[in-house]
């Protein structure tokens, strides 16, 4: 199934201009949808709605003369932006054209916050920016890869429907094999030095292939530029605690969300703390404990594999000096339960894990140890057999 992927129903929390700046939004999600702040929103998309629209009609020449770019259709918008595919005549491949809504200065901010440092990154699970510019109009666009897919919050509200063909496609295991995808690729964005800070079911695409790309990094910041600041960006449902009270941040801060949204596609309950409204639910982050993701019960699965739990529970620790140190470590831990060496936190741990090391002993010598196996099993058998028929003759004798 291919969607668009460029509009977020579960938008961020984001002021968009830094701290000093004469004009500022904020816009946040809600739990009954997104909602902006007081200001003149409305004013200010009508305003541009002609130079966004304008794109279309703006056309960079090439060399040979021909137009760059053909848009063809709209395929997304968002508070923030409208995207549309087109053909690159001038590389002959299709692209996304994105071009930012509201006053001139905040759409230029917004476009750069989003691609200055995509241009950095180098990972398969990261969308490339080819180009950025301005129309004649003045509005900023940029252009980049043409994503082809769903987000993975549409796939978590068709597993929450019980629908079969989906559970059928998306087990568990392949579930937290997405998961460890995701880490992979914020891992490698760590190790530049950049924090997503907005990493949410919605900015996770699933394509065709069954494997993910990591998306809208308009919230990117360099950790380096990070110590304590006024300047509150991502979604309020995948923040963890020091992220709401704008202390520093790590890499642990963007594993802390990774963590939420792998405890939502396993046990298909949100991590986050349900609350009326948006200041409320930022008010209750610092000291929200959602219940182990083992014990979650959903009518369309049952209980999610206890295995998982430590790797995504140790994720969610409120303390981030206490959670889990660095992407690596959160994939070895899950890569670890997903080959059956986790540890034992409860009695279906405790079962599996017994199970897993019998098979592993069975597998290094299969035939004659299956033997034994059966060996063993056929005399167990027998004893309950004859210490029941024993145990019948002592009672009927008596």
């Amino acid at each position: 199934m291919n969607q668009n992927v460029y509009s977020s129903e579960i938008l961020p929390i984001m002021t968009m201009y830094p701290e000093g700046s004469k004009s500022r939004s904020l816009y946040a999600h809600h739990q009954s949808g997104s909602y902006a702040s007081q200001g003149n929103v409305k004013e200010d998309e009508k305003l541009q709605a002609s130079s966004i629209n304008g794109l279309i009609s703006h056309q960079t020449k090439t060399l040979t003369g021909r137009q760059r770019f053909n848009l063809h259709e709209s395929v997304g918008e968002g508070t923030f932006g409208k995207v549309w595919s087109a053909q690159d005549n001038d590389l002959n491949r299709s692209v996304a054209i994105k071009g930012y809504k509201g006053p001139i200065e905040q759409a230029r901010y917004s476009c750069l916050e989003e691609v200055k440092f995509v241009g950095e990154l180098d990972h398969p699970a990261i969308p490339t920016v080819y180009d950025t510019g301005l129309t004649e109009e003045g509005v900023p666009y940029i252009v980049m890869k043409l994503l082809k897919g769903e987000p993975l919050s549409e796939i978590i509200k068709r597993l929450q429907a019980g629908d079969a063909e989906t559970h059928l496609q998306y087990s568990f295991e392949k579930r937290m094999g997405l998961i460890i995808e995701v880490l992979r690729a914020i891992d490698s964005a760590h190790k530049q030095g950049i924090l997503h800070r907005d990493i949410k079911p919605d900015n996770i695409l699933v394509n065709p292939a069954g494997h993910i790309w990591l998306i809208d990094w308009g919230c990117a910041v360099k950790q380096a530029d990070v110590l304590e600041s006024s300047l509150l960006c991502g979604t309020p449902l995948y923040m963890p605690p020091e992220q709401v009270e704008k202390r520093g941040l790590s890499p642990a801060t963007d594993l802390f969300a990774v963590g939420s949204v792998a405890y939502e596609l396993i046990s298909l309950h949100r991590a986050g703390p349900t609350r009326s409204t948006i200041t409320e639910v930022l008010q209750a982050i610092p000291t929200h404990k959602p219940k182990t993701v083992f014990e979650q019960y959903h009518p369309s699965q049952g209980y999610p594999p206890a295995e998982f739990g430590v790797s995504i529970m140790n994720m969610l620790e409120l303390d981030m000096d206490k959670r889990t140190e660095s992407g690596d470590a959160a994939i070895r831990c899950l890569e670890n339960s997903l080959a059956g060496n986790f540890k034992v936190v409860c009695q279906r741990t405790y079962l599996k894990s017994n199970m897993e090391r019998l098979m592993r002993w069975v597998n290094q010598n299969p035939r004659p140890r299956m033997r034994r196996l059966k060996l063993l099993v056929l005399l167990i058998t027998v004893m309950l057999i004859g210490g029941g028929v024993l145990l019948g003759c002592l009672l009927a004798s008596m």
